[in-house]
């Protein structure tokens, strides 16, 4: 059913939150109240390629959603999802403010593309935190990848939040309070509810209540320490993962340029030291592995513009606590010439493609001569 309300000086956690880390942290989250809490009402804002497949699974489990994203046609979507749902229900606002001020609202998750979407969601003249009387949701989960100071500065202006007369608040302290848990999985995790979720909280009991969201849209839950911890360690592991594709699809087009089929290289890669994710489940050269994107267009499952925006983000957190990040750099510069050429929307995996050359027929690029041209589809 649907019920439309509307048109339509530290490191990098800083000395304090390492502290609060050593002092609190429970990665297993034995006292964090780990029962399964009653289904509620849940704020989704971010209706993109991950919004739009957690929303299905969040119904599944129950949940009435409560939704906005500036994409009419990605609303409507969700709102013929919620027509036709037997366990939930879908309510459309048409801003921030108006999600968070909807009564029966426990808990609000954030799904943007990037640090300036996610500020002015939370901070904007029409944002969370402009909800009329005071906030219904105490607990906001970003799923986001932002930088780690953009997470604690959110938070910050989150816990100074009022709440509403008369809301249930879900946290430990009973204030509102922001999590930082950025998810690793793309789009095939969100679909499959196997991402993996790296997760900063200031209080580790209020991981406690989360939990039971993610679980419905994950299977990993990891507490990496305080808010911005979870940026960090979301951040350091795009950098491991953009580095290895970057040498995966050099090494495969190396070898297809010498004769070696990638699909055997690729089977010597996984029995050997070689053998990583990005070797089995997102393999860069087309046909080698039948589900990944690149078996199917290059359809993305992270954009070639998402993980550079990532690795910019980390370059940034480097050169604030003078932490060399050369592997960084030079995996920003392969990723940035497809972003020039205007593949930036392509699974970032397609540097195989665009930047290598392997797979054209074009005599220019099995020589090695042209790594790109423009000319090439």
């Amino acid at each position: 059913m649907i019920r439309a309300a509307a048109a339509c000086s530290g490191g990098l956690l800083g000395r304090a939150g390492a502290a609060l880390w050593c002092a609190a942290t429970s990665r297993g989250f034995a006292a964090a109240g780990s029962a399964a809490a009653e289904p509620y009402k849940v704020g989704l804002i971010g209706l993109g390629r991950m919004g739009a497949r957690m929303a299905p699974r969040l119904l599944d489990a129950g949940h009435d959603l409560v939704v906005n994203d500036s994409n009419g046609l990605a609303v409507e979507r969700i709102r013929e999802i919620g027509a036709q749902h037997p366990n939930g229900s879908v309510t459309v606002r048409d801003s921030p403010a108006a999600l968070a001020a909807t009564p029966g609202v426990g808990a609000v998750l954030t799904v943007l593309p990037d640090p300036a979407s996610l500020t002015e969601v939370f901070t904007g003249a029409r944002g969370l935190l402009a909800a009329p009387g005071g906030l219904r949701p105490s607990l906001f989960i970003n799923i986001s990848t932002v930088d780690p100071d953009t997470a604690r500065r959110l938070a910050e202006r989150v816990a100074r939040a009022q709440l509403a007369p008369g809301a249930a608040p879900l946290t430990a302290s009973g204030r509102p309070a922001l999590l930082d848990a950025p998810a690793t999985g793309g789009v095939a995790g969100a679909e499959g509810g196997a991402l993996c979720f790296s997760v900063g909280a200031a209080d580790a009991a209020d991981i406690g209540a989360a939990r039971p969201l993610l679980r419905v849209l994950g299977s990993h839950i990891t507490h990496c320490g305080p808010v911005g911890a979870g940026s960090v360690a979301k951040l350091c592991n795009a950098l491991v993962m953009s580095s290895t594709m970057v040498a995966v699809a050099e090494a495969l087009a190396l070898g297809k340029r010498l004769n070696l089929d990638p699909a055997v290289l690729t089977d010597v890669l996984l029995s050997g030291s070689g053998r990583s994710w990005v070797v089995e489940k997102n393999n860069p050269a087309p046909g080698v592995a039948a589900d990944s994107p690149a078996s199917n267009g290059y359809r993305p499952g992270q954009q070639v513009d998402q993980v550079r925006e990532q690795l910019l983000m980390l370059i940034a957190a480097g050169e604030r606590v003078h932490s060399p990040t050369p592997m960084a750099k030079f995996a920003e510069e392969q990723y940035r010439v497809l972003h020039d050429e205007g593949v930036g929307g392509k699974d970032f995996s397609a540097i195989y493609r665009y930047r290598y050359g392997s797979g054209c027929d074009n005599a220019e690029w099995k020589s090695g001569e042209q790594l790109f041209s423009s000319q090439i589809p």
